[in-house]
C-alpha cells in the first residue's frame, strides 16, 4: 500500500523479541523459559518456543559481547535475586488481597512473588536492550544462544569460566581516571551544550555519571533506614496487638473482652500488611538502585575505555615509526644481513597491522559509543519514572488494604452494643391476660 503522497511505506527493521514466560528457581541458577519471534534473515525459524536459559548462560552471552564489542555499551545483567538484608521472615505468608485485581488473591508468599516479578521485569529489559541494538541482535553467538539445544557456551569463553561479578575493565587505573572528570569540566557546562562525541562532550557525560553515581549510594542507604523503621512499627503495632487479645482473656466483661479481642485480630492483619509494605519497598528500592550503581560504573568504564583506546592507538603509531625508522638505519647500512632485513620487515608490518587495527576500533567507538551514550540517558529518564509509578502504585494498594481493614474493625465496633444500650433500663414486661 502507497502512502497519500504516492511514496511506498519504509520496511520495517529486522526486529528480534524476548518474552519470558516462566522462571524455575529450584535450581542454583535459575531457569528462564521464554518465546522468540525474530524476521533476521540468519535465524533459521521465525519462532522459537519454551527456549530455556540459565543465569550462567545469560552471564556467557553478556561476557562474550563484552569481549567482542567494545565499541559498545553492553547493558548490565540484572541480579538473578532480590533479596535485601532487610527481608522479613514473618511476612513470607500473610493475606493480602491486591485491589487492582492482578497478581495473589489468597495467601500467598508475597516475598516471592513480588521478587518474581521484579527479576522477570528486569531480565525481560536486558534482553529487550541487546536486541535493539543493531551491531549486537546481528551477533552469532546470539542466535546461537536462541538456537542450540544444548547448554549455551560461546567459542569466545573458556570452558571453566566463572562469572566474576564486576564491571568491565573495573581496575585501578579505571577508577582513578573518573575522578578527573569533574575537574576537567566546568560545572555549569551541560551536556546539549557539547558536540556529541567530542572530548568535551564525553568529559561532560563522564562527570555527570560521577555526580550521579556519587548520589547512588546515599539512596540506599536512606530506603534501607526507611524499610527498617517500618519494620519496626510493624512489629509494635503487633505488640499492641498482641497485649489487646491478652487483655481480652482476663476482662471480665463479655462484651469488652470481645472488643479487645476483635481489635487485636485487625491489628494484627494490619501489622502484617506494614511488613509485607516494608519488605517490598526495601526490596523494590535496593534492587533498582543496585542495577543502576553497576550501570553507571559500566558507562564510566566505557569512556575511561575510549580514552585508553586512544593511548593505544598513539603507543602502536610510536611503535610503528619506530620500526620504520630501523629499516632506514639498515638501509643506510653497508653491510645488511637478510635475516635482520626479514625481520625488520615482518615487525614494521606488523607494527602497521596493530596501528590499523586501532584506528578501525577508534572509528568504530566514535560512530557507536555516542548513539549508545544517548541511549543510556534516553533509558535512564523512563527507567527512573517507571520505577517511581510502580512503587507509589504498589504502596498505594497497601494503604488503601490498611485503610480497608481498619474500616472493617470501625463497621464491626459500631454492630455492637453500646455501654450506654446495656445500662438503659428496660421495660417490665407485662403480665399475660388470661381470660
Amino acid at each position: 500500500m502507497s502512502m497519500p503522497d504516492g511514496r511506498q511505506p519504509a520496511a520495517a527493521p529486522p526486529a528480534l523479541t524476548f518474552k519470558i514466560v516462566h522462571v524455575d528457581r529450584s535450581k542454583r541458577s535459575p531457569i528462564y523459559r521464554f518465546d522468540v519471534t525474530t524476521t533476521l534473515p540468519n535465524f533459521k525459524r521465525k519462532r522459537y518456543l519454551a527456549v530455556e536459559r540459565s543465569y550462567l548462560e545469560l552471564e556467557k552471552l553478556r561476557q562474550h559481547l563484552v569481549q567482542t564489542y567494545p565499541e559498545c555499551l553492553i547493558p548490565v545483567l540484572p541480579a538473578a535475586t532480590a533479596h535485601t538484608p532487610t527481608s522479613l521472615a514473618s511476612s513470607n505468608n500473610a493475606t493480602l488481597v491486591p485491589l487492582d485485581g492482578q497478581g495473589p488473591t489468597k495467601t500467598f508468599n508475597t516475598t516471592s512473588y513480588e521478587e518474581d516479578a521484579l527479576v522477570r521485569e528486569a531480565i525481560q529489559i536486558f534482553l529487550h536492550r541487546i536486541v535493539s541494538q543493531p551491531i549486537l541482535r546481528n551477533d552469532y553467538e546470539l542466535r546461537e544462544f536462541v538456537e542450540t539445544p544444548f547448554a549455551f557456551n560461546p567459542a569466545t569463553i573458556p570452558s571453566g569460566y566463572l562469572p566474576v561479578h564486576s564491571s568491565f575493565l573495573s581496575f585501578g587505573s579505571s577508577r582513578r581516571s573518573r575522578t578527573n572528570f569533574q575537574s576537567q569540566v566546568d560545572p555549569s557546562r551541560r551536556l546539549m551544550d557539547c558536540t556529541p562525541g567530542s572530548d568535551e562532550w564525553y568529559s561532560v557525560f563522564g562527570a555527570q555519571m560521577v555526580s550521579f553515581e556519587e548520589h547512588l549510594a546515599p539512596m540506599r542507604k536512606s530506603a534501607a533506614r526507611i524499610a527498617r523503621k517500618r519494620k519496626v512499627l510493624a512489629e509494635l503495632l503487633q505488640d499492641f496487638a498482641a497485649k489487646n487479645v491478652a487483655l481480652s482473656v482476663t476482662e471480665p466483661s463479655e462484651e469488652l473482652s470481645l472488643t479487645l479481642r476483635k481489635t487485636g485480630n485487625w491489628l494484627h492483619r494490619v501489622s502484617d500488611i506494614q511488613r509485607i509494605q516494608a519488605e517490598h519497598g526495601s526490596m523494590r528500592f535496593d534492587y533498582f538502585l543496585d542495577q543502576y550503581t553497576r550501570s553507571t560504573e559500566t558507562v564510566l568504564d566505557a569512556i575511561v575505555s575510549r580514552q585508553q583506546i586512544y593511548s593505544e592507538y598513539d603507543a602502536t603509531a610510536k611503535r610503528a615509526e619506530r620500526k620504520k625508522q630501523n629499516i632506514m638505519v639498515l638501509k643506510s647500512s653497508s653491510s645488511i644481513h637478510s635475516d635482520r632485513a626479514d625481520q625488520a620487515l615482518d615487525d614494521f608490518e606488523q607494527a602497521k597491522n596493530d596501528q590499523s587495527s586501532k584506528r578501525q576500533l577508534i572509528e568504530r567507538v566514535n560512530n557507536i559509543l555516542p548513539k549508545d551514550l544517548d541511549s543510556f540517558e534516553a533509558h535512564r529518564e523512563l527507567d527512573f519514572m517507571h520505577w517511581l509509578k510502580v512503587v507509589a502504585k504498589r504502596q498505594l494498594e497497601f494503604e488503601k488494604q490498611q485503610f480497608v481493614e481498619w474500616d472493617r474493625l470501625r463497621q464491626q465496633l459500631s454492630h455492637s452494643p453500646t455501654a450506654a444500650e446495656r445500662l438503659r433500663p428496660r421495660a417490665p414486661r407485662q403480665p399475660a391476660v388470661t381470660r
